[in-house]
């Protein structure tokens, strides 16, 4: 079941982090509006993208209808052009085809594996360029190792707990069964004074109740042969 609400979960806070990154791009993508995507206006579109990257605390990347990269978060505004041509990237053509894009993939440029979140930049009905969002796995893994280690704390707190349950049920049944197994011998040794205690009702309240109930009667026969032993021995002496 752990595994299982580990699976879930893992689903579940990713999406709900994509979620939360196409939020924050598609208002980003709104302050920013499309007159902004001129290459002239590159150093005032670095400043503006590097305040909302900041606040978001993510990386934003701004690229236009041929994928090149006008502005970045982390990189120069000189040095942003000669960035990789995105068009290759999956979620940056869905976001000039008018659809939000994501997905993950390792980054060449920070080195590290990120999550990527598009959508397009629109003037009227027509698609300018996209905006793309970046956070890196290292983050959702902190995320998730978090949620692990509630998922898994109540992991080892139920396994302790049923071997705590399951060591007190094996006594609650074994004592009595070493009882009856003691009991049961001094019997067959010919002692029928011994009962076995045991007070509950299950089955095996029953079946201690069944040997006791055997030993009296038992206990009973043999008080009865030894009287009439005794009547026979007084009457052969007569």
């Amino acid at each position: 079941v752990a595994f299982l609400i580990d699976h879930d979960l893992e689903e579940a806070s990713l999406k709900e982090i994509k979620a939360g990154l196409i939020n924050e791009a598609e208002l980003v993508s709104g302050r920013l509006g499309s007159e902004r995507l001129d290459p002239g206006n590159a150093v005032h579109l670095k400043a503006a993208i590097d305040e909302m990257a900041h606040a978001a605390k993510c990386r934003i990347s701004v690229i236009d209808a041929r994928g090149v990269v006008i502005a970045d978060s982390e990189k120069s505004p000189e040095s942003a052009p000669g960035m990789e041509n995105h068009m290759s990237r999956p979620e940056i053509r869905a976001a000039l085809n008018g659809d939000i894009g994501a997905n993950s993939h390792y980054s060449n440029t920070l080195r590290i594996k990120m999550l990527y979140v598009a959508v397009p930049i629109m003037e009227g009905a027509l698609v300018k360029g996209a905006l793309r969002l970046a956070l890196p796995l290292e983050s959702v893994d902190r995320i998730l190792f978090a949620i692990r280690r509630v998922v898994f704390s109540g992991l080892v707190f139920a396994i302790a707990l049923s071997l705590a349950m399951g060591l007190l049920v094996a006594t609650r049944i074994s004592e009595p069964i070493k009882n009856m197994i003691n009991v049961s011998r001094r019997y067959s040794e010919g002692d029928f004074s011994r009962r076995v205690v045991h007070l509950s009702g299950d089955e095996l309240g029953k079946l201690a109740g069944t040997l006791n109930e055997m030993a009296g009667n038992i206990e009973e026969k043999i008080a009865e042969i030894k009287t009439r032993n005794q009547s026979l021995s007084a009457m052969f002496n007569g």
